[in-house]
């Protein structure tokens, strides 16, 4: 992320930090003020004593509660700018973005939560928050199995990242569902760009419990095709004349010779089998196709 960019980003954050930060040092004057403005209306028999009260009890409740508001607001805008500072400088160099933007969920998550604790138990220190949640237990569990799912691919989905088995731009093959070029891998699941240019979602949780065979996009990926000759050519002159012909295939890469030999002696020929290793293994069944129709013309 270059500096224009990521101060134009940084800079509405700073401003409602500065605009929250100014709020919270005014509430407590406006609090104060208040409070000493209805105490005064029963003084000056303005109204009677049971609405003066109604009237401080609203305000002794609804203060605390916006202070709860602000300050949340004001830990959230710094979590958020922090996280954007780290991202754009310390872990710039970090290839595995997707466990990057996972943990920095996580533990933003995390902050809030026990930043709500405190703040709270703060201001409203006869209000036992662990007895709100006992009560609520029933309710988690409801909610937990009907997110049963979703936390499986979640959890998944943090071995995948972590792990890093491949990553977008890959060619992958999950037994019994598809092959294909990866092109996106989240929480939730991967996409696969399958070589039928159909789109593929496996859930990460679908993911954890196949086999996976990957071809990573930076390695030279070895291929078989496969021929066949008559009894009567030459078996040395043969694997000569294909071993050369394949070299000057494009998307065969040169670091490496092809490897021509005899597979098996069959009824009517020698069955034979060609080793190369593509470039951009993305493009082997066009490699495949253009070495068959090489050998045989």
């Amino acid at each position: 992320m270059d500096q224009t960019k990521l101060l134009s980003r940084l800079l509405p954050t700073v401003l409602f930090i500065v605009f929250v930060a100014f709020v919270l040092f005014l509430l407590p004057r406006v609090e104060a003020i208040t409070l000493d403005y209805i105490g005064g209306m029963f003084a000056r028999s303005v109204t009677s004593e049971m609405f003066v009260g109604s009237l401080r009890s609203f305000a002794a409740y609804l203060f605390p509660v916006l202070k709860i508001i602000f300050w949340m607001s004001l830990v959230i805008a710094i979590v958020r700018l922090l996280t954007m500072v780290i991202l754009a400088t310390v872990l710039r160099s970090v290839a595995q973005s997707e466990i990057v933007s996972l943990t920095r969920t996580v533990v933003s998550v995390l902050i809030y939560i026990t930043a709500f604790f405190v703040i709270f138990q703060s201001h409203f220190p006869n209000v036992e928050l662990a007895a709100i949640f006992t009560g609520s237990t029933i309710v988690g569990i409801v909610v937990g199995l009907a997110l049963q799912d979703t936390l499986g691919n979640f959890f998944s989905g943090v071995a995948l990242q972590a792990d890093h088995p491949f990553q977008v731009g890959d060619v992958i093959s999950v037994s019994n569902r598809a092959t294909g070029v990866v092109e996106s891998v989240t929480w939730r699941g991967i996409k696969i760009r399958t070589f039928q240019d159909k789109l593929v979602i496996i859930s990460n949780s679908v993911v954890g419990k196949e086999v996976i065979e990957v071809a990573p996009k930076d390695n030279l990926n070895a291929r078989l095709v496969f021929f066949n000759t008559e009894y009567g050519f030459s078996p040395s002159r043969t694997a000569k004349l294909v071993r050369e012909a394949v070299r000057n295939v494009p998307n065969v890469s040169g670091l490496k010779r092809p490897i021509v030999r005899v597979r098996n002696l069959g009824d009517n020929g020698l069955d034979w089998e060609v080793k190369y290793w593509c470039e951009d293994y993305r493009r082997h069944n066009d490699t495949d196709a253009l070495i068959r129709q090489t050998i045989w013309y």
